[in-house]
């Protein structure tokens, strides 16, 4: 591993066209007066996945005009647009402008070359280098690259500052300096003229990346959740992650008129995962949250630290507040020690991310899993007195269980009201137990939510169910009915939008919505 650590995430870059296919949008470089060519609008075309195994097929990928997509809210009028026009050869013209009035603010001209940081020789490179021609700095910083998706006729991708270089070549779109050490996105687009062939998904739920749209309809690429990411590579992956994607295609989907109110109201975040239900007709009838930007972010820090002695990005902050818990009795038959960085005290609760390892006494099976809000009570910690107290690298010892004066309504609840880290239960009515992490405070109106781990015969940990309705969407405010074998999701959205959804398992063992 590199001494030169990257908050900035590593980027998996599959699908785009075929490496000898193409010359599109290989525009002149410039105009005669030196101004950086529009594209025109390209004729439709089904989709063309490319291959970006060698560097001459990422060439003719990146060949062409990307413009800059900003997807903040919080986007103010006065900060410039940004166009890039890439050549054959690689030489490059990044032009800014007003969005406004279109008056020209400022162009870079240089050459990108390859680099590798995570990839070998052999291998295709994973960075994109920007070298400036007559400038003061000459290094305009490396990039982690990926190609996100297709959608209306366009082709996404993403650069990600890879903590390289100045990385200033993108600044006037307005990124200031932490955010390019926090990861920060440039997400471009390119007219291809490629729409997908694939139909909405009818009466399904599912999760998606929402893609752009309006009250309407929206453009959505489906993806299946990575509930709790345990590999390495996977940790450099950008914020907007933590899903696999194998085919980047996005199709349009029409929006139940019933629902256009809500769903247009809602401020979803383009590159963000969300869970999708629709209709017998396709329509999206329901939009519902997953895990934000922000944690996954905070998942990169916490599993870097973890991993590594030292972290670029505020170092001394991270490494001061990080403990280690090791429960002094066996969990269920689990050893469970945990890598906990306190953050604040809610109520009698220290809060904070954490990364818990189980492993299987019988077998030796172990997983990490991380748990961006992990709560303990403050009174298992002998002699407690703030979170300042505690001392950098400090080991604790714990007792696992619920407070001996803890009262019957909570002991009672089926998820014990976020009153332990973690705790095994039947969930599924399989008559094997479950783990559940509690993610305090991440449920509907400030409860804890959780997240399901199923235990295999040799005693790992499978986070399939964590994906899968009904156990996607477990809090405080659900019901397991074991004497009727049923799960029910209260939905609290006020007196007169407020809902259920029961859920029964089938013959086969599968949760069914009734």
């Amino acid at each position: 591993m590199k001494k030169t650590l990257l908050f900035a995430a590593t980027v998996l870059i599959l699908s785009a066209a075929s490496c000898g296919q193409n010359a599109r949008n290989r525009n002149t470089m410039e105009t005669a007066d030196g101004e950086a060519r529009q594209p025109e609008r390209i004729a439709q075309k089904t989709v063309t996945p490319p291959d970006l195994s060698t560097e001459k097929c990422i060439t003719t990928y990146l060949t062409g005009t990307w413009k800059f997509v900003d997807s903040r809210s919080d986007r103010e009028n006065e900060n410039p647009g940004c166009t890039m026009v890439i050549d054959s050869d690689l030489t490059f013209i990044v032009s800014f402008y007003h969005l406004r009035t279109k008056e020209d603010q400022g162009i870079y001209r240089g050459k990108i070359t390859f680099g590798r940081f995570f990839t070998n020789s052999e291998e295709a490179p994973d960075l994109l280098c920007f070298r400036l021609d007559n400038t003061e700095r000459n290094d305009g910083g490396d990039y982690f690259f990926r190609h996100e998706t297709v959608y209306d006729g366009k082709r996404m991708m993403t650069l990600c500052f890879a903590g390289n270089g100045d990385g200033f070549i993108f600044d006037r779109i307005g990124v200031d300096v932490s955010e390019r050490y926090n990861g920060r996105e440039y997400v471009f687009e390119q007219e291809t003229g490629e729409l997908s062939t694939l139909e909405p998904r009818k009466e399904s739920e599912f999760y998606a990346v929402y893609r752009g749209g309006n009250r309407e309809w929206m453009w959505l690429d489906d993806i299946v959740p990575n509930a709790a990411a345990a590999s390495l590579p996977s940790m450099f992956s950008p914020a907007k992650t933590g899903y696999r994607n194998e085919v980047k295609e996005s199709v349009r989907y029409p929006v139940s008129p019933n629902a256009a109110w809500s769903i247009g109201n809602r401020g979803m975040e383009q590159g963000r995962f969300y869970a999708i239900q629709t209709d017998r007709q396709g329509q999206v009838v329901q939009i519902r949250n997953t895990e934000s930007c922000d944690d996954r972010s905070l998942e990169v820090i916490l599993e870097m630290v973890y991993r590594m002695s030292y972290f670029i990005f505020e170092e001394d902050y991270y490494r001061e507040k990080s403990i280690y818990i090791e429960y002094n009795q066996p969990v269920n038959g689990y050893n469970v020690e945990v890598f906990f960085m306190p953050e604040e005290m809610i109520y009698d609760k220290i809060t904070g991310p954490a990364i818990l390892t189980f492993t299987n006494q019988n077998t030796g099976k172990k997983r990490k899993v991380t748990n961006l809000h992990f709560a303990v009570l403050s009174r298992n910690f002998p002699d407690f007195e703030d979170i300042e107290s505690f001392a950098q690298g400090q080991i604790c010892y714990l007792d696992y269980g619920l407070p001996k004066d803890a009262d019957e309504f909570i002991a009672a609840h089926p998820f014990y009201y976020g009153e332990l880290p973690f705790f095994f239960t039947d969930v599924n009515f399989d008559g094997k137990q479950e783990l559940l992490l509690t993610r305090f405070g991440q449920g509907q109106r400030g409860c804890s939510s959780y997240i399901v781990f199923s235990i295999t015969p040799d005693g790992a940990l499978d986070d399939l169910l964590a994906s899968q309705a009904p156990f996607d969407r477990l809090d405080d405010f659900s019901t397991i009915d074991r004497e009727n074998r049923q799960i029910i999701i209260h939905h609290s959205n006020g007196a007169e939008d407020s809902f259920e959804e029961v859920y029964q398992p089938d013959k086969n063992g599968k949760m069914i919505k009734r």
